[in-house]
């Protein structure tokens, strides 16, 4: 009876230490931070690197920011920083660089139950200035603001003169609601009947938010279309890292700028790009609507790095068969290489 009593108990230790050495708990735990805009993407996969890796917890802080996020990652807080920009000198001396890996367009918002589906700049500079305070059902419209640093306040100031002042005087106006980060700033469009304002549509997609995009000028935003086409400019989101990290980060980057990793994202109202290490380029094309990576392209002996511009035009169909199957004669890349010209380059 002893010896099965400790037989027994054993066994339970075993069983314990056996769940201990696999618990949560004991997970190694990558943190990243940085720019709201970005913070639904990187929840989502996490949860998508954390089935790859059940030894890894992937912890996403909430909004501390690009400046916040980078500054957090050289004081080793978090093991990789998002930001909506690229790295300034003095954070690259710091030791850190950034990669872009995708873009996503800013959109024109409201609550759902708005009757407003389309708005046109001057509209909107009327709106901004206060000479129109209500929707065409006679509802109070609701401006939700940003700081005056925020690029989306940038953004909508280079709309037209009539924006850039109605935009400085709304940020005068007493009483306004300035929204100090991007969950907030979607809380409150989402929340305030009758509310107006800016919101990128990857936060929307990644966040499952109940907004509706309206119309700018007739155009609907769209991922990966030029500034012709997105009357408001897309926001580029870079992972920022240190020169060395962990193995796990490193495994972390090598997901998201996967094919796998991309695609999480490109379903997301995100523009994507092929990452290889030290290159700028955009390594996303798309085929009448269907985005392949550029190195499909290379290997029908169509090279086209360093030429990315407005569209590539195909001189011979046969290459659009097997891309595509069917016989498309053009595609377009989503993105440019930063730097580079727009122009047609025949294939």
């Amino acid at each position: 009876m002893p010896d099965r009593f400790l037989e027994k108990t054993l066994k339970g230790l075993v069983a314990i230490a056996a769940s201990l050495a696999f618990s949560p708990a004991f997970a190694t735990e990558l943190k990243i931070g940085g720019t709201g805009v970005a913070l639904g993407g990187m929840e989502i996969l996490g949860d998508a690197f954390e089935k790859k890796h059940p030894d890894v917890e992937v912890t996403v802080l909430p909004s501390l920011g690009s400046s916040g996020g980078i500054r957090a990652l050289i004081a080793g807080a978090v093991d990789l920083a998002v930001s909506a920009r690229d790295t300034k000198p003095k954070e690259s001396a710091d030791g850190v660089s950034a990669t872009l890996y995708a873009t996503t367009p800013l959109a024109l918002v409201t609550s759902l139950g708005t009757p407003a589906s389309d708005i046109a700049t001057a509209e909107l500079a009327a709106i901004y200035a206060g000479v129109q305070s209500q929707w065409e059902d006679g509802s109070q419209i609701r401006l939700v603001l940003r700081p005056k640093s925020e690029t989306a306040t940038s953004i909508l100031k280079s709309l037209s003169s009539e924006m850039e002042n109605a935009v400085t005087l709304a940020q005068t106006r007493k009483g306004m609601f300035v929204a100090s980060n991007d969950q907030d700033n979607a809380d409150a469009l989402e929340d305030l009947v009758g509310s107006l304002g800016v919101v990128a549509l990857g936060q929307i997609a990644t966040e499952d938010r109940r907004l509706k995009v309206l119309l700018l000028d007739g155009v609907l935003p769209e991922p990966g279309k030029d500034s012709s086409r997105n009357r408001l400019s897309e926001v580029s989101l870079y992972v920022v890292r240190k020169e060395e990290i962990s193995s796990i980060a490193e495994e972390f980057l090598s997901f998201l700028l996967s094919a796998e990793g991309q695609d999480i994202l490109r379903t997301r109202d995100h523009a994507t790009v092929q990452w290889r290490r030290g290159a700028t380029h955009a390594r996303t094309v798309s085929v009448n609507g269907a985005r392949h990576d550029s190195s499909g392209a290379r290997h029908l002996g169509s090279d086209f790095r360093g030429t990315s511009g407005a569209q590539l035009r195909l001189r011979r169909p046969e290459l659009g068969k097997q891309l595509e199957g069917r016989g498309h004669d053009q595609f377009r890349t989503c993105l440019a290489p930063r730097g580079a010209k727009s122009g047609n380059v025949d294939l």
